[in-house]
């Protein structure tokens, strides 16, 4: 791959990168696989100390497969992940993305993924705080001999979970999550609980 870009600082607090890149995928023992990208990815950067911060990315992909019989893509990519903060208490962050994403699948080597995830902290009292999110992603499967989806799966997520700041850096939390995906293949779909503890260092 080959990637170049130019930035302009737009404000003290708000800065534009523009990306161009060129990307060459080859698979040696499934070349079915086989790739060329070109993407250009415009993107505003916010400064963490901004009413809005993180990253906002909205481009254009040219996926081209080499096998004639494996459909292209080419069409908009996103990458959103910001946040906001109200009142000095409660966090919203949001994640976006839309991209293709190479499957394990056999017939099906590629899929669009599209998504998205909401999750909103509030600081209860001192240190403590609580935690809620939520989302959905659609992954749209490409087959060779298709020109379009051949099927779609839907992942949702939700959960939520407790933390407990003992540092300004430093925070430990615990969470319950609920997924579920459905899927055509019985074999594909699952729904699952899983509960997990975590240590974050950062703001």
């Amino acid at each position: 791959s080959v990637e170049g870009g130019v930035q302009l600082a737009l404000t003290p607090l708000t800065t534009l990168h523009l990306t161009a890149s060129a990307q060459r995928d080859r698979f040696d023992s499934v070349p079915e696989r086989d790739a060329d990208t070109f993407r250009i990815t415009p993107s505003l950067q916010f400064d963490p100390t901004s009413l809005i911060r993180g990253t906002v990315m909205v481009g254009y992909r040219r996926f081209e497969t080499i096998d004639p019989v494996l459909p292209d893509y080419s069409g908009v990519v996103v990458q959103v992940v910001a946040g906001y903060t109200l009142l000095e208490r409660t966090k919203f962050d949001l994640d976006l993305t839309r991209d293709v994403q190479y499957s394990y699948e056999d017939l099906e080597p590629y899929y669009l993924s599209t998504g998205g995830r909401l999750t909103v902290t509030h600081q209860l009292v001192g240190p403590f705080e609580v935690q809620a999110f939520g989302g959905r992603q659609s992954l749209g499967y490409r087959t060779s001999g298709t020109p379009g989806e051949s099927r779609t799966d839907r992942v949702e997520t939700f959960g939520a979970g407790v933390g407990y700041r003992f540092h300004s850096q430093f925070r430990v939390g615990f969470t319950w999550e609920h997924n579920r995906r459905r899927s055509d293949l019985p074999d594909r779909r699952y729904e699952r609980d899983p509960l997990s503890a975590s240590l974050t260092y950062g703001t």
